[in-house]
């Protein structure tokens, strides 16, 4: 009965408020321009740092990494412990997870973020937002009354994704004055079709780099979203990806069916975007393909202010130390976009690489960041590779 009246509210409360909608562009990318390319063409340099959980803590899989000024904070999404670093990667204190899930503590973290110099945590199975200070003490929490996979707190609002599984009238967002559950507004419509997907958010909602805006890149999809400092929706990006694009009609039947993997190789076409990010300076965007021998190819888009392709590339070399970089960008933090590798990886491919070969160690390059940390790399820990984008970028076209 108090499920069912709680589901009633959340009727009642979500349709009776004014739909909110946005200017929408479409911008055609071709990927077949793209050639290989280098990372000196967009980066201007790289920097390693070793996140060392010390002896006794383990970090299984980060999954939500943000930044401060002083400290790097990284949910585990195995654990839902959130590890809080120095910016030199020493651990300093962690917030674990207890299954008992008492007031002050969280049980399974979905989401968090960093403002006013606080850790915002939600906790999905407890619906409640705990709220910790930057050295992981409990500072106090909130009993939510919706239910969202990521949030993002404005100064008197805030914005709620409510997965693409769990929509209300085909709308993602949910818009809510602060501390008001009664002032709420759907925000952007979007086919409700993956109702038997829980999706998470890798990126979420991410805070433009140099300006008060924020963006947010929809799962499943090419769209992309913009909203303002008061958390109202100001624009929708929609991406043509050309012949390497899939109608969402097309991933959706092929998602039923669980045909989608395999026909995106078969194809060479990409699912979605699967990183986007607002830098200092310009966008950042990659896409991954595969094709029918399940090779992977990687596209590299950096974008003016104005949404105009500036660079493309793909498959990029590294020249800037030659090391193997293997994985995906994973998030950014002012003008660097983050790799996170296991440490195992790092080293034997760094084995791989330089073994036998006469090498400069020079103070912050990866060959002294290898001699320094050689022994816990070793370990199962992880690493953070940073790659700087450069703020004079050349034209590819």
């Amino acid at each position: 009965m108090k499920f069912y009246t709680f589901l009633l509210f959340f009727f009642v409360l979500l349709t009776s408020c004014k739909d909110e909608e946005a200017d929408s562009t479409k911008i055609l990318i071709d990927l077949g321009k793209s050639k290989k390319g280098k990372f000196s063409d967009i980066f201007s340099k790289m920097e390693y740092l070793l996140l060392d959980m010390g002896e006794r803590e383990v970090l299984v899989r980060p999954y939500h990494i943000d930044f401060t000024e002083e400290k790097i904070i990284v949910e585990d999404r195995d654990l839902s412990n959130i590890h809080i670093f120095d910016r030199y990667g020493k651990l300093q204190s962690s917030i674990k997870s207890s299954y008992d899930g008492g007031p002050g503590t969280i049980k399974q973290s979905e989401y968090i973020q960093i403002k006013d110099d606080k850790i915002l945590v939600y906790d999905i199975p407890l619906f409640k937002t705990v709220v910790y200070d930057l050295d992981g003490n409990f500072i106090e929490e909130k009993k939510e009354s919706l239910r969202f996979e990521a949030f993002y707190n404005f100064d008197d609002s805030r914005i709620l994704f409510n997965g693409l599984n769990d929509l209300q009238h085909d709308k993602i967002f949910i818009k809510e004055k602060a501390n008001l559950t009664s002032d709420t507004s759907l925000i952007y419509h979007f086919p409700k079709d993956y109702y038997w997907i829980g999706i998470g958010t890798k990126d979420g909602f991410m805070k433009d780099q140099s300006s008060t805006d924020v963006y947010f890149n929809i799962p499943y999809s090419y769209e992309l979203v913009k909203f303002d400092e008061e958390g109202d929706l100001q624009k929708s990006f929609k991406f043509d990806l050309g012949t390497m694009g899939i109608t969402h009609d097309e991933r959706f039947r092929k998602a039923e069916s669980r045909e989608l993997r395999s026909y995106l190789a078969e194809n060479g076409l990409i699912n979605d975007i699967h990183s986007f990010f607002p830098m200092e300076s310009n966008f950042f965007m990659y896409l991954y393909q595969h094709d029918a021998n399940r090779n992977p190819t990687r596209h590299f888009l950096v974008f003016d202010r104005n949404m105009n392709v500036l660079y493309q590339c793909i498959d990029p070399k590294n020249d800037l130390d030659e090391m193997t970089i293997g994985g995906v960008p994973w998030t950014y933090h002012e003008n660097k976009i983050y790799f996170i590798v296991n440490s195992n990886t790092f080293y034997n491919q760094y084995i791989q690489k330089f073994s036998g070969k006469k090498v400069e160690i020079r103070p912050g390059n990866v060959h002294a960041f290898f001699q320094e940390n050689i022994e816990k790399l070793k370990d199962d820990q992880r690493v953070l590779i940073s790659l700087e984008l450069k703020e004079n970028i050349k034209s590819s076209n």
